[in-house]
């Protein structure tokens, strides 16, 4: 007979994945705990946003089944980094920062509860709906100024996920043009720890829309992966972001942003286009592409410069 399971919630997650019904008795004995213990922590699951429905009858059900992340098949795609899964929390960002770095890793979760995004934005996830994903890294020497790195994992995403119509929105943000306006697919939030020239740690955190679900704290339109292509398990999507995100941080300690400034140049959905820049004097500017350093060329009327911040916004011609 199989040794019980640690009652923790990934595992009772895993058991609802399924979509079908599953009694109270069935999975105290499967976790050997009571039933009230089931309860109890499915409560907390219920309230914490999971759809998981009750019936006295039946039992317990997730009806549309669950889509939750394999941690052993992330493991296996990606050898040589450590790979945690957490049920929910805070920030994977946060998380990360919060302990020193011992080695590649990539840590996910399937709840995302107070995420952060560019300039402190409010970056959440519905559970089990979307894909948080942080890589902490660490350069021992930088062949180029470390501004190129943002553009640079924005376009290792947008070329792993390899969707029809994402662009890039410098510096980092993925967004489909629909409608004169950008709808956001997800975005990019480094932050960096040591010496510009190396050794630099730097924690790599994106936010991917996978599934339609509501976002209320984001203050433009959204769309998602599921939205521009067939549905793939978030466990794939995830695999595919995390590669391309250490590939790209591989070649940038060696080259730089120069092996992804083509590409970029390609997706830019800025370039050619009248932008408002914030904190910039006059009322607007042009976009003329990347600058080799990863800062944005802009022309305005007293002539063309680069900046390195402040919010872009755009209305597409």
């Amino acid at each position: 007979m199989a040794a019980p399971l640690r009652l923790d919630n990934l595992a009772l997650l895993r058991k609802l994945a399924d979509g079908n019904w599953h009694s109270g008795e069935d999975l105290a004995t499967v976790f050997d705990v009571t039933r009230a213990a089931i309860s109890k922590r499915l409560g907390k699951l219920q309230a914490a946003g999971w759809p998981i429905v009750a019936s006295r009858q039946q039992g317990y059900r997730a009806p549309e089944g669950l889509d939750l992340l394999d941690t052993h098949a992330l493991q296996s795609a990606l050898p040589g980094v450590a790979v945690v899964v957490h049920d929910a929390i805070d920030s994977t960002n946060a998380a990360v920062m919060a302990q020193p770095h011992v080695g590649p890793q990539v840590v996910l979760a399937e709840h995302q509860q107070a995420g952060r995004g560019r300039r402190g934005r409010n970056w959440s996830a519905p559970p089990g709906q979307h894909l948080t994903l942080t890589v902490d890294w660490r350069f021992q020497r930088l062949a180029a100024p470390a501004t190129g790195l943002s553009p640079a994992i924005a376009v290792a995403v947008a070329q792993a996920l390899n969707l029809p119509d994402v662009r890039i929105k410098w510096p980092n943000d993925l967004v489909v043009a629909r409608g004169g306006a950008l709808h956001k697919l997800g975005g990019v939030l480094i932050e960096a720890s040591g010496e510009a020239a190396g050794p630099l740690r730097v924690v790599v955190g994106v936010g991917l829309n996978v599934a339609d679900a509501p976002m209320p704290e984001v203050d433009q339109p959204l769309t998602s992966i599921r939205a521009l292509s067939d549905v793939a398990p978030r466990t794939d999507i995830a695999i595919r972001a995390a590669r391309g995100i250490i590939q790209a941080l591989e070649r940038f300690e060696q080259h730089g942003l120069q092996p992804a400034a083509e590409a970029f140049a390609t997706l830019d959905v800025l370039a050619g286009q009248a932008i408002t820049v914030e904190g910039l004097d006059g009322d607007s500017a042009i976009a003329k592409g990347l600058a080799p350093d990863g800062g944005l060329r802009i022309a305005t009327q007293q002539g063309e410069q680069v900046i390195y911040s402040g919010d872009v916004s755009v209305r597409l011609q």
